[in-house]
């Protein structure tokens, strides 16, 4: 991909505050012994949301923790999407309860709704991801869906997580592998999909702010190309090592570094429009798959779309098929026949509200990389 140029100058985010993802970031093993200690410092009642199996893994080291310290707090096991109805109902339930912290814990969708309460009610926020499948615990937004689990639009909060809590014990040795690899592929679309914002949406924020985006994603990417295949092979064998240590950091804190440095532009393109017309019109796949696994196969057309070379692009799907990502539309289950290729295509377009003719065109051209 070639270097960014300089455009004009602008006003960074238009004078609005630059929210960087997290005031505190804890990642170490048994990282939740401190979780008592990081809501004391913020409140004395915690509103804990957190998804069942999470909680399942997490409970006893968060509860022993936060009575060590004397807080007071009332656990709501959560389930379904992050919608505009789970989020109401959970902020007048935090309300009633009087929480001054509000504490996510589990995967994206929990950890989002997490968000969103705590900024509907504007309290203080702490997540603690009991996976490395995303950026959610870092990143200073939350994905609407529809309570049937169709994506909407982002949430854009107004400050950022006061602490993230990472327990490497929790993610490498009770987390299935599969998890940080889907992080992994989620993760790698960042890269592609900054540079197609930057070179294709005349509507992007063009900063600084975008290009170091764009670095620090290069950067993770060529990282994982080179240990990403180590790392999820030592959390198969439930091992806590430097490579795992690195791609979990990645996969979270720089990540949602980016999500943050480039979300003056309001970023994510095809890979993640992708994801959003299986979880549309392929039910299925949408809760068979998780949401790297099919980012990652989106990214295929971001790629193409991007005019990579085919030699970047076997590598790519080399890299991914040999942590267990599909490459393919058979492997999530689809054929590649018209109407399947028509409803991604269509959906993208939607999605990204694209309307220029030759941009279109490429995208048609770019679905090959499907097959």
């Amino acid at each position: 991909m070639n270097e960014i140029k300089k455009e004009e100058v602008i006003i960074l985010r238009k004078g609005e505050p630059i929210l960087l993802g997290a005031g505190r970031y804890i990642q170490v093993q048994n990282a939740l012994d401190f979780i008592g200690k990081e809501i004391l410092r913020l409140g004395k009642r915690a509103y804990i949301i957190g998804g069942k199996t999470a909680l399942e893994i997490s409970l006893e080291k968060i509860r022993k923790s936060i009575e060590k310290e004397g807080i007071n707090y009332k656990i709501n096991i959560f389930k379904g999407f992050c919608s505009m109805n789970q989020i109401n109902w959970l902020s007048e339930e935090a309300r009633k309860f009087d929480a001054d912290v509000i504490v996510g814990v589990g995967g994206g969708k929990a950890i989002d709704t997490a968000k969103a309460v705590s900024n509907l009610l504007d309290k203080r926020i702490i997540t603690v991801p009991t996976s490395a499948a995303t950026c959610a615990s870092y990143a200073v937004l939350s994905v609407l869906y529809s309570d049937e689990g169709n994506p909407l639009n982002n949430m854009y909060h107004n400050h950022e997580m006061d602490a993230v809590i990472v327990d490497t014990e929790l993610i490498t040795k009770r987390c299935p592998a599969r998890m940080l690899a889907s992080g992994i592929g989620d993760a790698m679309a960042k890269y592609p999909e900054i540079y197609y914002s930057l070179f294709f949406d005349q509507n992007w924020e063009k900063s600084i702010l975008s290009e170091i985006a764009l670095r620090i994603a290069k950067q993770n990417w060529d990282e994982y190309m080179k240990i990403g295949k180590k790392a999820v092979e030592d959390v198969e064998k439930k091992l806590i090592t430097p490579e795992v240590e690195n791609v979990i950091c990645m996969n979270i804190a720089l990540t949602g570094l980016t999500s943050s440095l480039a979300s003056g532009g309001k970023q994510l393109a095809i890979a993640h429009s992708f994801y959003d017309a299986i979880c549309r019109y392929f039910k299925q796949q949408q809760t068979e798959f998780l949401h790297g696994e099919l980012v990652s196969l989106g990214l295929l057309i971001q790629m193409k779309f991007n005019g990579c070379s085919e030699e970047d692009i076997k590598n790519y799907k080399e890299f991914i098929k040999s942590i267990k990502l599909p490459t393919s539309l058979s492997d999530i289950g689809l054929n590649t026949d018209s109407p399947n290729m028509n409803l991604l295509y269509n959906g993208i377009i939607d999605d990204l509200h694209i309307v220029d003719s030759e941009l279109m065109l490429n995208l048609k051209d770019s679905m090959i990389a499907l097959k």
